[in-house]
This record gives structure tokens, sequence and C-alpha cells, in this order.
């Protein structure tokens, strides 16, 4: 009968399984999530992108979402019926994303395929070196047992116009919070659509044109709106970009690479250049970004190639924020 050995990696903690040949990619990551104490109870995929799930152009890729009727891609063949004897070869490693609600990131390699005289047909786990994460931490600590999570709370604010504390429901707060985003939204709009007229009138290709809009509003709705610590507009975002492409994308996005950092260093350099041709962007301020992209484009640059080497912690790339 033949084996497959695998093991699981994550940053220091690795597990090694064995199954049959025959056995399934579902009864794989299994026994993969066994070993490591979580249960089977999210959807999950293998894929041959080692830094991203559903990177262009994947080889291979395998998801429970397929067996749903809901593949990302025509080839994704599913895992109920994908027996590993089709996926693996000998020291072949693929990606195991486990919930893509919290995005686990495994690396699985497939580290040995004999044939011995053993009749076991169910899966084992062989080893477990370091400590496992957990997967649903304990945050018990840090709630308080004295509230009651049925009856939301008033909070006090700040209303500046009459210079009173005025009582704010969740519910409100929430309302202003959605509020707001369509305010900055609106304005982003309104700026992105002028700055595309320029854009025409530079004689670019409606394709180029849309990139440039495009990313520009990704940045001013998706980064900018949410985490910014006032109502603050594309516009007038010049100096926020270094938070942006020097973690935020890279580690939210899926498709972030040095390639398109460039590609937003582009977008950005022309939409504030314009901004400060029509006096919209100081030219103190305006210096002050192209500072910025000159001392910090290589390390944007250099940690996202960090980030997408399956070989590097992630705890080691961003070590500011652990």
């Amino acid at each position: 009968m033949t084996h497959y050995t695998f093991r699981l990696k994550y940053n220091k903690t690795s597990t090694t399984v064995r199954v049959i040949e025959t056995a399934s990619l579902l009864e794989l990551a299994d026994i993969l999530l066994e070993s490591i104490g979580f249960d089977l109870d999210h959807a999950f995929g293998f894929h041959s992108g080692l830094s991203r799930p559903h990177t262009p152009n994947q080889q291979k890729e395998f998801t429970l979402f397929a067996d749903q009727g809901e593949a990302f891609v025509d080839h994704d063949k599913g895992v109920e019926n994908t027996e590993v004897n089709t996926v693996f070869s000998e020291d072949e490693t693929l990606l195991f994303h486990f919930d893509y609600g919290d995005d686990w990131m495994f690396h699985v390699t497939c580290e040995k395929i004999e044939t011995t005289k053993s009749r076991k047909r169910k899966p084992e786990i062989l080893e477990v070196k370091g400590e496992l994460p957990a997967q649903y931490p304990d945050h018990e600590d840090e709630w308080d047992s004295s509230e009651d999570e049925d009856e939301p709370k008033n909070v006090v604010a700040f209303n500046p116009k009459t210079n009173e504390q005025v009582s704010v429901s969740p519910d409100e707060e929430e309302d202003d919070y959605e509020a707001m985003l369509n305010r900055i939204s609106s304005a982003n709009e309104t700026v992105i659509g002028k700055f595309a007229e320029h854009l025409q009138i530079k004689k670019l290709s409606k394709k180029t044109i849309e990139k440039h809009c495009s990313n520009i509003a990704f940045y001013g709705n998706d980064y900018v709106a949410n985490y910014s610590d006032d109502e603050v507009t594309v516009d007038q975002a010049s100096l926020s970009i270094s938070g942006f492409l020097g973690s935020w994308f890279i580690r939210k996005c899926m498709w972030s690479s040095e390639a398109a950092i460039k590609e937003y260093i582009t977008s950005f350099k022309k939409f504030y250049g314009w901004l400060h041709e029509t006096e919209a962007l100081s030219t103190e301020d305006h210096n002050d970004f192209l500072q910025m992209l000159k001392e910090e484009k290589n390390q944007w640059l250099e940690t996202v190639r960090k980030y997408n080497d399956p070989d590097t912690d992630f705890e080691e790339v961003f070590s500011d924020y652990f």
C-alpha cells in the first residue's frame, strides 16, 4: 500500500501526518487540522500560489467551494473527490488556506511517497513540533462580565457646535459612520472625475485612465476613509501613502506585488502632481510627498518581496506591528 507523508508548517510550528494515496484532499485537510488542534468548521482550499490564494494563472487550485458549485476558476476540481496522488508529487508544496474569515495560511509539503507493507488506511499524526496556534484565542479576560451585552449602552460624545456633551447610542454612531463614508466617497468621486478629465486631455488611453482612477479610488475609499482619525478625502491624503503601501496594501490585498506597488506610485504621482498644478495641493505638501516616495519606495518594495517569500515569517516582515 502506498502512503503519502506530509509536513504542515506555520511560523515555528510543524506537524507531520500520513495518509494513503487514495485519500481525498478533504481527508488530508481534516488530519492536518487535527494535528494542530483545529476543527474543520470552515471552508478551505489548496493552492499552488504559495504567497496568496487565488493569484492569477495558478496551475493548481482545489477548494471546498468548487464542491458546492462555486469554484473561482474553471480548473478547480474540488476537494471531496480529488485524491492526493493526483495532486502532489514528492517534495511539492502547496498553500493550505483555511477559514476565509481569519485567513489561516499553512504550507503543506509532500515529504515522502513510499510503498510499505502497512495496511493502515486511517490517516495518522506522526509528529508535532512547536507551540500550536489557537484557532479561537480566549479573550474572556478582556470581557467585563458585569456588562450586559443585550443592552447596548449610550456613549458620551462632544458636540463642538454647542460646546456640550451629548448622549449617542451605538446605532446612531453606526449611522453617523456610514454617513461619513458616504460623504467621503461622494467627494472622492467628484475629484477623481476631474482627474480623469485631466488625463483625457493628456491623451492617455481609456484603459490607463481607468487604472489610475481605480487605484486612487481604492486608496481613498478603502484605506483613507476607514483609517484616518478625521474625515479625510483622497485629495487631502498625500502623506498617508506610507501606511498604505508600506503595510496595509501588502497585508490586506492578495494582488500586492512589487509591480502593483510601482503601479500605485505612478498613479499617486500623476494624481497629486495634478492637484499641485491646480494649486489644490500646496508646494510644501507636494515636496514632502515626493520626498517620502524617494525615501521609502525601496523599503516598500523590499517589504512586499519578503512578504511574498514563503520562507519568511510574517512577524519578521512586520515586526513593528507585533
